[in-house]
C-alpha cells in the first residue's frame, strides 16, 4: 500500500510538472525561453512570410529596373526630338532670314545708278522708286548669235517696258532646247545668288529697255554699268533673218543678222 501510495504521488507530481510547465509558454520569447514545436513553427511562419516579402520586393526592384530602362528610352528619345525641334529651329531661322532679305528688298526705295535687289544695275525706276528694272552686273557673253541659225521668225516683235521677257520666252519656245548657243537663251539661264536669295527670273532686254540701259547707266551716261563700247543684242525681232541691236558705241539701233556674234546683258524686273 505505502509502494502504490508513493507511485500515485509520483505520478501526480510529474502531471503536475507538466501542467506547470505548459501553463510557463506565451507567445513572447526572449533569450532563456524554452522552444517548443509551437514556437517554431511561428518563427518558421515568420521567416517564411519575409521570404516571401523579399520575393515580392525583388519583382518591385525587376519592374522599377525596367521602368529606368524604358525612362532612359523616353529620355533618348526626348533627346532626338530636342535635336529634331532645334533642326526645326535652324531651319526656321534660316527661312525668317531669307524672308526679312526679301521685305527689305521689298521696301527699299532705289535711284537710277543703284544696286538692285539681285547685285545688278538699277536702270529704270518708277515714281516711288520701288519697283523697276535692273541690269545684270556684267555681260553674259561678249559675242554669240541672236538666234539658232534656222532664221525663222519666232514673232518675238515686242517692245517697251517689261516687253523683253515675253520675247525672250517665245525666242526659246522657237528656237530649241539648246538655250546655251543663242543669246535669248543664254539671258534666261542666268542665276544670281543675292542676300541669300537665288534671282532667276532675267532676260534679254527689249529694243527700248536696251537703249534706257545706254542711256542711264551706259555710256550715254556715266557707263556705271561696265558695258563695253561695242554692239548688244536686244530681244525685238526684226523679221526671220534680223533682229534689233544697239551700239553702246554711239548708241545708234538697227537691225543685224541673227547670225552675228554681239554682246549681251541680261535685264530683270524688281
Amino acid at each position: 500500500m505505502k509502494c502504490l501510495i508513493r507511485t500515485v504521488s509520483i505520478v501526480g507530481l510529474y502531471s503536475i510538472s507538466l501542467f506547470a510547465y505548459a501553463d510557463s509558454i506565451t507567445d513572447t520569447y526572449a533569450t532563456g525561453d524554452t522552444l517548443t514545436a509551437e514556437t517554431l513553427n511561428n518563427i518558421k511562419s515568420a521567416v517564411n512570410g519575409n521570404d516571401a516579402s523579399i520575393t515580392d520586393n525583388t519583382t518591385n526592384i525587376t519592374d522599377n529596373t525596367a521602368n529606368i530602362s524604358t525612362n532612359s528610352a523616353n529620355i533618348t528619345d526626348n533627346t532626338s526630338d530636342i535635336t529634331t525641334n532645334i533642326s526645326n529651329i535652324t531651319d526656321n531661322t534660316a527661312n525668317i532670314t531669307t524672308n526679312d532679305s526679301r521685305i527689305t528688298a521689298l521696301e527699299a526705295r532705289y535711284m537710277i545708278g543703284d544696286t538692285g535687289p539681285a547685285g545688278g544695275w538699277v536702270f529704270y525706276v518708277d515714281a516711288d522708286g520701288r519697283h523697276g528694272l535692273e541690269a545684270a552686273p556684267t555681260d553674259q557673253s561678249t559675242g554669240i548669235r541672236w538666234g539658232d541659225g534656222s532664221n525663222s521668225d519666232t514673232e518675238a516683235h515686242g517692245d517697251g517696258l517689261g516687253a523683253g521677257e515675253m520675247n525672250t520666252m517665245l525666242i526659246i519656245a522657237n528656237q530649241g532646247s539648246d538655250s546655251t548657243t543663242y543669246a535669248g537663251g543664254i539671258a534666261a539661264n542666268l542665276v544670281i545668288t543675292s542676300a541669300g536669295v537665288d534671282y532667276g527670273d532675267w532676260y534679254l532686254p527689249s529694243k527700248f529697255e536696251l537703249n534706257l540701259m545706254y542711256l542711264n547707266i551706259g555710256p550715254g551716261s556715266s557707263n556705271v554699268g561696265g558695258f563695253a563700247s561695242f554692239v548688244y543684242w536686244s530681244s525685238s525681232e526684226f523679221n526671220g533673218v534680223n533682229a534689233r541691236e544697239q551700239s553702246f558705241i554711239n548708241g545708234a539701233q538697227g537691225p543685224s543678222s541673227k547670225g552675228n556674234a554681239l554682246r549681251v546683258r541680261a535685264v530683270r524686273a524688281f
